[in-house]
């Protein structure tokens, strides 16, 4: 797994987090998914991360290659 992540801007207490969930990579056995958290009231851009996320088998710990339901799951929300 890996994790990158940026803050843009203050939440403060009592604004409403908006939070926009992407797939932006499918590999073969990962899937990076994206992250934007905006402030409801003017929709800035407060947060920004990305989460590289490897399938593994419980068995063996080692990365095992996505099925093709979980690919088709995810080209629903891949971005361009």
């Amino acid at each position: 797994m890996a994790i990158e992540s940026t803050f843009e801007a203050p939440l403060s207490y009592g604004d409403i987090a908006v939070v926009e969930l992407t797939v932006e990579r499918i590999g073969r056995t990962s899937v990076v998914f994206g992250y934007d958290i905006r402030r409801k009231r003017d929709g800035l851009l407060c947060f920004r991360a990305t989460i590289t996320t490897v399938l593994v088998n419980l068995d063996t710990m080692k990365p095992t290659p996505l099925t093709e339901e979980l690919r088709s799951i995810f080209r629903r929300f891949l971005t361009d």
